[in-house]
């Protein structure tokens, strides 16, 4: 076979050997804001505003926190205060949440 797709005898055939290839459907806003809010939970653990200054892509938090209210609702997240020091709503993964009362009782103890 000669570059380009031709056989020897002329005849084409067709480019990418006949695989079907789908495009993903565009992401709403919130869907985009809720992977967004989710990616920062994994990273952080806890999340509250003063957190997204340091992060340069974040959505603005009055999106994050319709999403986090919605998934706190959901029982997937906990909203709280966990970071002593710090006012506005707090919201954490449940796992962040043991970790840190663990972190308390050994300090108190």
């Amino acid at each position: 076979m000669r570059s380009g797709g031709v056989k020897k005898n002329g005849a084409r055939r067709a480019a990418g050997g006949g695989h079907v290839t789908r495009t993903a459907s565009p992401l709403s806003r919130e869907e985009k804001v809720k992977r967004h809010a989710v990616q920062l939970l994994l990273r952080y653990g806890v999340l509250f505003r003063d957190l997204l200054a340091e992060e340069t892509v974040a959505p603005p938090w009055r999106e994050l926190l319709i999403v986090l209210r919605r998934l706190e609702a959901q029982g997937e997240i906990r909203g709280g205060r966990f970071v002593a020091g710090l006012t506005g709503e707090q919201f954490a993964r449940p796992e962040a949440v043991d970790l840190l009362r663990a972190v308390r009782r050994a300090m108190a103890a």
